[in-house]
């Protein structure tokens, strides 16, 4: 029995060694101490018989706890055994770990620079090692659709089981702006980020790119305008004060609130005011994207937008 346990131990041990990548310096020692165990049944006695020649009298009483030793001497060599055995283990789960985080984030830098060759290269290398995943797949799909090869986005994109996802959301939008008609685009990413926004009330970029998707739709469709007048007698028209421009102002509004850091929500918040007539508001909302710019770092086309319509407002 002793020798079977022995040798179940000394199979896990050199799985590890060759087919796991287990440290070898951990798991060596590991399997010479599976040996020794099952070779203890015929090593044992003959070190209790050396032991019997060379033990003085406090020795030879030791030895009369023999089936006690025996069994001391085979729970340090399991005891031995399995330390090295689960370092070996967790420094193989350790390499597994950075092996997946690696090849994730070598995926996803490629699938951002549309370079799809080297997204599915990858790919292939994090299937054989970890199976297919809905990460792989959208990866694939959002390289696939900044590449604007339309097949495989749309093979990739048919093997995801989530369609409901905040990733999925996201990388479905680079698929609508590469292949959308240009005058559907608008009216698609609009239904796409309401949809995304309607299953994740809480994501504060759904909320943003929503408002900015109906603004957008709300431009295309020509509503109401609001015409305001420089003090040289031009007139400037601003659009966007209809039904879209609301529900916009609805989902920015949700976006300021959940990225406090994010000084876009605030600054098309100000435009929306400003093209309102409320200036005063307007005010504020621009003064607070200059405070979450200082915070997160100057964007200077932003603050172009931001120096136009306050200079706007003050020739009205």
């Amino acid at each position: 029995m002793v020798s079977i346990i022995f040798g179940i131990l000394l199979a896990i041990d050199l799985f590890f060694i060759f087919f796991a990548g287990g440290s070898i310096a951990l798991t060596i020692p590991a399997a010479l101490l599976c040996v020794a165990g099952i070779l203890s049944p015929w090593l044992f006695p003959r070190l209790l018989a050396f032991l019997e020649k060379k033990a003085g009298e406090k020795g030879q009483k030791l030895l009369k706890w023999k089936k006690q030793l025996k069994g001391l001497f085979c729970c340090i060599l399991a005891a031995g055994s399995l330390l090295c055995g689960s370092l070996a283990g967790i420094r193989y789960g350790d390499d597994e770990t950075d092996l997946y985080n690696s090849l994730c984030a070598e995926m996803e830098v490629a699938a951002a620079m549309g370079d799809l060759e080297t997204c599915e290269n990858l790919a292939v290398a994090y299937i054989v090692q970890f199976g297919e995943t809905e990460t792989v797949n959208l990866s694939l799909a959002k390289a696939a659709s900044l590449a604007g090869v339309k097949e495989r986005a749309d093979l990739y994109f048919s093997h995801l089981k989530s369609k409901t996802s905040r990733e999925y959301y996201a990388a479905r939008s680079y698929y609508v702006s590469s292949f959308s008609d240009e005058e559907d685009e608008t009216e698609e990413l609009r239904n796409l980020w309401r949809e995304a926004a309607m299953e994740h009330p809480d994501w504060g970029y759904a909320n943003l790119m929503a408002g900015v998707a109906y603004l957008a739709f709300g431009e295309r469709l020509e509503d109401d305008s609001l015409k305001l007048k420089y003090d040289n007698g031009e007139w400037v028209e601003f659009r966007n004060t209809g039904p879209s421009t609301y529900t916009a102002q609805y989902y920015l509004a949700l976006a300021y609130g959940q990225e406090p850091q994010n000084p876009l929500p605030a600054v098309y918040l100000g435009v929306i005011s400003c093209m309102q007539a409320h200036f005063g508001e307007a005010e504020q909302y621009f003064q607070a994207a200059e405070e979450r710019m200082r915070t997160s770092g100057m964007d200077s086309e932003l603050q172009d937008t931001i120096d136009t319509y306050r200079q706007i407002m003050k020739e009205a």
